[in-house]
């Protein structure tokens, strides 16, 4: 960085963590009662699902263990509709697109 007065300093170095989980993937999607999670990585600590609905409620939150790269989380009960699943590590987040619908 340079200042107005030509004067110039140097930033510290700063360790970013992009896509720690690898790609995830959340299938079948449309889902009718059952819904499955895979971690493209193991992550590095305990992990969460959030289920959140189209109006940003929170539907459900589940924990997992670090050493859990697959995951089922039942849907039958959740109504017909358009859902985002995040998943976070602590270190980084991702979410997926779903839809729930029960025919």
């Amino acid at each position: 960085m340079f200042d107005v007065d030509a004067r110039f300093g140097l930033s510290s170095v700063v360790n970013v963590h992009l896509n720690a989980l690898g790609k995830i993937s959340v299938f079948p999607n449309p889902s009718v009662s059952l819904l499955t999670i895979s971690l493209g990585r193991a992550p590095l600590t305990d992990w969460s699902l959030s289920l959140v609905n189209i109006n940003g409620q929170l539907i459900t939150t589940r924990k997992f263990s670090k050493d859990q790269t697959t995951v089922s989380l039942p849907v039958a009960l959740y109504p017909n509709g358009n859902y985002t699943v995040e998943i976070t590590d602590g270190i980084s987040r991702q979410s997926s697109k779903l839809l729930i619908s029960h025919q």
